[in-house]
């Protein structure tokens, strides 16, 4: 048995908003999340065409949990009706987001192979105390070896393949823990271990490694926790929105046919 909930955009939008945002937030910050939320379900609409349904309300597409009960959300949403991200192109825009990125965005391509001009790394100096800012995660060093040599094939015997992913302390966010033949990849190692985010050093402690890491989420678009202290600082909405996308313009949904006609 599947339920399918038909919710009109702009109550579907406060939905996502308070399950993806949460309560007691600046009305600043949630104009923005109103956007990206409304952008995103548009851009990704035909997702689950063939399961009978648009999205999903999970984390696959967005966190829905019902209607909105937060008065805060409902005036950004209402503030912000039929606000959308597009790119110079005039197409709605991938509008991601994440937790923390740990001081640094990625690139999209970083993650999902596919770049896009608005998705690109910046420096991120706003989201350094938020809670998701720092974690750690510690895992028997044996484990770890076994799992080294098991899915990557590494050499555990030689200490040149072994040593750097066991002493593993990048100056910035990369796709490879190490840079020789066998490559492990941070965002596979991320799924296995159930890491917060693919931002980590590593050094190992007695009988375990170490696992130190910055962030919670992907990496790629809006940090959430950074976009939050830009609010509180005194930013407005579109000021955060091009702060994390690149290039990209705001317009009303009406008008996207017509702009679209203007630039054939």
């Amino acid at each position: 048995l599947r339920l399918v909930n038909v919710v009109p955009l702009e109550e579907y939008v406060a939905g996502v908003v308070q399950s993806e945002a949460g309560r007691h937030h600046h009305l600043e910050y949630y104009k923005l999340q109103a956007v990206s939320c409304r952008t995103y379900a548009l851009s990704n609409q035909r997702k689950h065409l063939d399961q009978g349904f648009e999205v999903c309300d999970r984390v696959h597409c967005q966190v829905y949990h019902g209607r909105n009960h937060t008065d805060t959300i409902a005036q950004a949403v209402l503030e912000t009706r039929n606000m959308v991200m597009v790119d110079a192109d005039i197409r709605l825009i991938h509008a991601t987001f994440h937790s923390n990125c740990g001081g640094e965005t990625l690139n999209a391509e970083d993650v999902w192979s596919k770049s896009e001009p608005y998705l690109q790394a910046t420096t991120d100096t706003f989201c350094l105390a938020g809670s998701h800012a720092t974690w750690q995660k510690r895992v028997p060093r044996k484990d770890w070896v076994a799992y080294l040599k098991r899915a990557y094939g590494v050499n555990t015997a030689s200490s040149a393949d072994l040593f750097p992913l066991l002493d593993h302390h990048p100056t910035c966010r990369g796709i490879y823990m190490n840079q020789r033949e066998p490559l492990v990849p941070l965002k596979q190692v991320r799924a296995d271990w159930k890491l917060n985010s693919t931002y980590f050093t590593l050094h190992e402690e007695g009988e375990n490694v170490v696992f130190e890491g910055r962030g919670f989420g992907h990496g790629v678009g809006v940090c959430q926790e950074g976009a939050m202290e830009m609010a509180r600082r005194g930013f407005s909405f579109v000021d955060i929105l091009h702060y994390y996308y690149a290039e990209v313009h705001l317009v009303d949904l009406a008008s996207l046919d017509f702009f679209r006609d203007i630039g054939q």
